[in-house]
């Protein structure tokens, strides 16, 4: 497998979440998952301190590994209580959430990291996850086109169809509905910015503000203007007022704008008065 690295990634990073709108139709789960992993944020934040990992790192991972089970092993969503299963294995028993998490952060290196940014934590949910996207699923013995990571995107424009549905078995008809860790990301960014400040020193660094926003709902279209046709007149109409309605109507059909149409209506109707007047007198 080839050895990927934060600098030969981090340029796609930035401009996929730059680019990133969340599913209309899934704003509402995504929200409803920032907010629970918020009343979970004091034990995401005793890991951090632990660990330097930021705890919004912490909590998207936990959130795609076990839905975020505090009762499960972090590296993989295994029960705390035995020895673990699936990749990565044999890891455990844990007395607690902490422990574990500790324990998963430091086997996949990220308790090296000194400084932190919005894209290092999407190449590290990512790499969490494992690269295998990235390289092209393997389908029937068959090498598929490289796609974009549902880890990382479900939820949101970014995503593709194709999962694997259990360690090392990909299926491409099967749409991932987990929603992705950088949508989430997003909803705990708007939630608390402290959550991206790592600790080191006591200070720490928050990452580029880089904002992607909900896909805009696009507004309905504009309802047809409805013109009703003018009545048709009770009978002939052949001088004054009814010579201009006449005159006017002719204008109008002829494609004249509406203030010709009202100077050729008063001189028809002032002209229809005067051959009334003049009539009269003879």
């Amino acid at each position: 497998m080839p050895n990927l690295t934060f600098a030969q990634l981090r340029g796609e990073y930035a401009d996929l979440w730059r680019s990133m709108r969340l599913n209309p139709d899934r704003v509402g789960e995504f929200s409803s998952v920032a907010a629970r992993l918020m009343r979970g944020v004091d034990r995401y934040k005793a890991v951090e301190k632990a660990t330097g990992v930021p705890a919004a790192l912490i909590a998207i991972l936990h959130e795609r590994e076990s839905g975020a089970n505090f009762n499960t092993y972090l590296g993989n969503g295994d029960p705390l209580n035995r020895p673990t299963v699936n990749v990565p294995e044999g890891r455990g028993p844990f007395r607690n959430f902490e422990e574990g998490a500790i324990d998963a952060l430091k086997l996949d290196g990220l308790l090296a990291i000194k400084t932190w940014s919005l894209e290092l934590m999407l190449f590290y949910a990512e790499k969490f996850n494992g690269f295998g996207y990235r390289l092209g699923p393997m389908f029937k013995g068959q090498r598929l086109a490289p796609m974009r990571s549902p880890y990382l995107w479900g939820g949101t424009n970014h995503q593709q169809i194709g999962k694997y549905v259990r360690d090392g078995v990909f299926d491409p008809n099967v749409m991932d509905s987990q929603l992705g860790a950088a949508g989430i990301l997003f909803r705990l960014f708007m939630s608390d910015t402290s959550l991206f400040r790592k600790a080191e020193s006591g200070e720490g660094t928050k990452p580029a503000p880089v904002q992607p926003v909900p896909a805009p709902v696009d507004p309905p279209p504009p309802k047809p203007v409805l013109v009703p046709a003018p009545a048709e007149p009770a009978g002939p109409i052949t001088g004054g007022a009814g010579g201009a309605v006449v005159g006017g109507l002719g204008a109008l059909q002829s494609g004249l704008p509406w203030w010709a149409v009202l100077l050729i209506a008063a001189a028809l109707g002032g002209l229809g008065f005067l051959i009334v007047k003049q009539f009269r007198k003879g």
